[in-house]
């Protein structure tokens, strides 16, 4: 069996959900909701008898009483809803056909209202008023199929047929074009594809459709149907975790499992279902804290190659400045000869006369005043407006500068590859325990 990592509840889930939290619902009151995610709301209820439940959903994804609360805010849509549904009681809690779509009835002010909460892929959750009109829901929807906005009638969107009403003929017709009977009940039907895995075996989800018989899906449609009832009324929720961790859940405990995975029992469906999203969630939040601190290994990563740059830039003009030093030092008496030599031959003679005159010279700068001056060890350019005792101590202060500069950026250096070898090895050992999750095709 090739396991999926579970996203959202299946219809299974939902009617087994359904009837086990109506009943602690009922007449309960929505004492306020914050928003949570992009368009999910948690809902504080508060029980006839006083006990403060927290109802969690998020449309396409999940519905569930909960004990632990996500983060929450107040933004977008969130005060449209409290003025709605904050205050009302809870009269009833049902499902749509057999369909991943939750219908919330509650009652406000004497009026009667309804929340549909649609668990189906891109689905939304909207606020309806006695007639059916939409008074504001968590996302609108204006498209050729399908219209959802304030103001309009609400129309459930396009469903599958209830494969626990049709009949036998029904069922033949409708898997009939379909690629395998696996496919054709998961995708036409609606069969949650764990329980066609749960029910059938692989020969007969490989069956070819066109020559089945109407025996044949009967018997089939009997075995699936009696499976569903079956956990309807007496599930055994489990929470199946492998060696990755938690990758699925469960109104039954199946039984075609690989080898590395076994099952968690809880007393309560809501409890599985609980536990499986507090652990998925914080799976989530840890992909968010890993992508945040990628994006800032690879910032610092910029940024350490940046100051080793910049290092090397000091490095360079510090070795640079430290060698002018040691050259100035070994040949101080020739560069004050030709610098007296420089200063009195431009006030006599001017500047052209300087190179023909003054040994040691090979490049004048008039403009700027200065004249560079050749010895065994390089050559050094000269101002001629500045003693060289003077242009002596600015070079030791320059050299004096570079040092205290250097250091502090190799200090910078060392911390910040210091700073990135740590978010590197958080990356290195999140990579390691990643889950490998293989994903079911039909």
């Amino acid at each position: 069996m090739r396991l999926f990592h579970k996203r959202s509840l299946t219809a299974l889930d939902v009617a087994v959900l359904v009837k086990e939290i109506s009943s602690i619902l009922s007449d309960s009151i929505i004492t306020n909701l914050y928003g949570i995610g992009k368009s999910g709301y948690l809902f504080k209820i508060k029980s006839p008898e006083g006990i403060v439940q927290y109802l969690v959903v998020e449309p396409a994804v999940r519905l569930h009483l909960t004990k632990f609360i996500p983060l929450t805010n107040i933004a977008g849509r969130t005060p449209l809803f409290r003025r709605f549904l904050k205050g009302s009681r809870i009269k009833s809690v049902s499902q749509h056909e057999f369909e991943r779509i939750v219908t919330v009835e509650v009652v406000k002010g004497g009026n009667e209202l309804k929340m549909v909460i649609e668990l189906i892929p891109r689905g939304i959750i909207a606020v309806l008023d006695s007639k059916h009109k939409v008074l504001t829901s968590s996302e609108d929807i204006k498209l050729r199929d399908r219209k959802v906005y304030p103001g309009i009638i609400y129309n459930f969107p396009p469903l599958l047929p209830n494969p626990r009403r049709a009949g036998t003929e029904e069922w033949l017709k409708i898997v009939k074009n379909a690629q395998s009977l696996g496919a054709g009940l998961v995708k036409k039907l609606g069969i949650p594809p764990e329980v066609v895995n749960e029910v059938l075996d692989e020969s007969e989800r490989k069956l070819k459709t066109s020559t089945l018989s109407l025996d044949e899906v009967g018997r089939i449609r009997k075995k699936i149907l009696v499976f569903i009832e079956s956990v309807i009324n007496k599930p055994l929720p489990v929470v199946v975790k492998c060696r990755e961790g938690y990758v699925s859940f469960h109104p039954f405990v199946p039984s075609k499992l690989p080898s590395d995975c076994d099952t968690i029992v809880f007393p309560l469906f809501n409890e599985a279902i609980d536990e499986y999203y507090r652990a998925l969630y914080a799976s989530t939040l840890k992909e968010v804290e890993e992508k945040r601190l990628s994006s800032e290994t690879a910032k610092l990563k910029a940024v350490v190659n940046k100051a080793l740059k910049d290092l090397d830039r000091l490095r360079n003009e510090y070795s640079k400045v430290k060698y002018i030093i040691h050259v100035f030092e070994r040949n101080y008496n020739i560069f004050e000869e030709v610098w007296e030599c420089v200063k009195r031959i431009v006030k006599t003679s001017g500047w052209d006369k300087v190179i023909e005159v003054c040994r040691n010279i090979n490049k004048i700068n008039p403009s700027e005043g200065t004249f560079t001056v050749v010895v065994d060890e390089g050559d050094i350019t000269l101002k001629i407006t500045e003693g060289i005792h003077v242009q002596y101590n600015k070079l030791r202060k320059r050299y004096m500068h570079l040092a205290d500069k250097v250091a502090q950026a190799e200090k910078y250096v060392s911390e910040l590859e210091i700073k990135l070898r740590e978010k590197s090895a958080i990356l290195d050992a999140g990579a390691r325990i990643k889950p490998l999750l293989k994903k079911v095709e039909w």
